[in-house]
């Protein structure tokens, strides 16, 4: 039998272990704002929060662990800039590949994030399993952006193909022109709206398909019910 006050204590407990995970993220939210993300390790979120480093650990078993709790976090204010980007009913795909490209740019350490978990290739199963928990929570919210651009069917595989075109666009072109942002964004804008030239192309072309099956389904069962 459970002792009288016990489950107030476990609150209790909980409250305050949650109350110093989220002193850790907001610390680390800071550094991000101030320093590169391959500048920034376990001990200098220790170091400003003035506790050891394996404080932190005790709250983060992982870098990887706090990394992926920061894109969680995150989510919020991606759902936000695409509700607001996407309030037209009628969008292009070069408006999608746009939204996407002044994200990526505006938010550096979710970025740099994104890619740090893009490219290693050892990420223990918890932190994978919520990784890819945001991963897909983010794909979803551009899905309806697809739907309203008038994408085929299959919205979801189209939309990854077209989200790692464009995140790669980002990736290889981000320092271009290093001394001029602007010159550098617009040349990923001349290059994203060339992949959305390609993907308007293969809407047209996957309709045409679907119609032509459709047509071809509708002419089979009518020769059918003509020979029976």
């Amino acid at each position: 039998m459970e002792k009288p006050g016990t489950s107030a204590f476990v609150r209790l407990r909980e409250d305050e272990r949650d109350a110093r995970r989220e002193l850790i993220v907001e610390a680390a939210k800071k550094l991000f704002s101030q320093k590169s993300f391959h500048e920034i390790g376990m001990r200098d979120i220790a170091v400003s929060l003035g506790v050891s480093p394996a404080s932190i650990y005790r709250y983060f078993r992982s870098q990887d662990d706090l990394f992926v709790e920061l894109l969680f976090q995150d989510m919020s204010n991606i759902e936000k800039v695409i509700e607001e980007s996407f309030e037209l009913d009628l969008i292009s795909l070069d408006d999608v590949a746009k939204t996407i490209i002044d994200y990526l740019l505006e938010n550096e350490a979710t970025f740099q994030i994104m890619c740090h978990f893009m490219i290693k290739g050892e990420i223990n199963d918890k932190t994978l399993k919520k990784y890819n928990a945001v991963q897909d929570f983010f794909l979803t919210l551009f899905d309806s952006a697809f739907e309203k651009a008038g994408t085929p069917v299959d919205n979801r595989l189209f939309f990854h193909a077209f989200f790692a075109s464009i995140a790669g666009v980002v990736m290889s072109f981000r320092n271009y022109k290093r001394n001029d942002p602007e010159q550098a964004k617009e040349h990923m804008y001349n290059m994203s709206s060339l992949i959305a030239q390609s993907f308007d192309l293969s809407v047209e072309k996957a309709a045409r398909e679907i119609e032509d099956k459709d047509a071809l389904s509708k002419k089979s069962k009518k020769n059918v019910k003509k020979k029976s």
